[in-house]
């Protein structure tokens, strides 16, 4: 399956948040309507959406911090599972990594998603070293 790829625009926020709620992904200190504006404001090309004739089917966030490129919140909603829509998301971050001249990208996978990281590892991925996200209230 082909879906078309993109950056996010506002309008995209509600099934974006939808999606994510429905793969106990969201967690609104990180996913927040405002965050989300925030991301792309400052990088128009920060957040991936897969979209099929109008429907968000999936969705990645990228991160260019300077020294590194990250990307994390891969979603894919159930429907467009195991259709190559992943995959493209990956690779369309892989793609905005390279062009900005970096020789990696780094996927963030919660350390107990067994199937997620070995589905990682088909694509080619290799894992270095395990860290745990510390936070701080504000």
């Amino acid at each position: 399956m082909v879906v078309t790829l993109r950056n996010y625009r506002a309008e995209d926020y509600p099934q974006i948040r939808s999606n994510l709620e429905i793969a106990r992904l969201f967690w609104e200190d990180m996913d927040s309507e405002l965050l989300l504006s925030r991301m792309i404001a400052r990088d128009p090309e920060s957040i991936i959406v897969a979209e099929d004739n109008g429907h968000v089917a999936g969705s990645a966030y990228f991160i260019d911090m300077g020294f590194a490129a990250m990307s994390w919140r891969l979603n894919v909603i159930f429907e467009y599972r195991k259709k190559g829509v992943a995959k493209q998301l990956i690779d369309e971050a892989k793609m905005r990594a390279k062009k900005r001249g970096f020789t990696q990208i780094q996927f963030v996978v919660h350390e107990e998603q067994e199937r997620l990281r070995k589905w990682y590892q088909q694509q080619g991925a290799w894992s270095e070293s395990l860290y745990r996200w510390m936070v701080f209230d504000l």
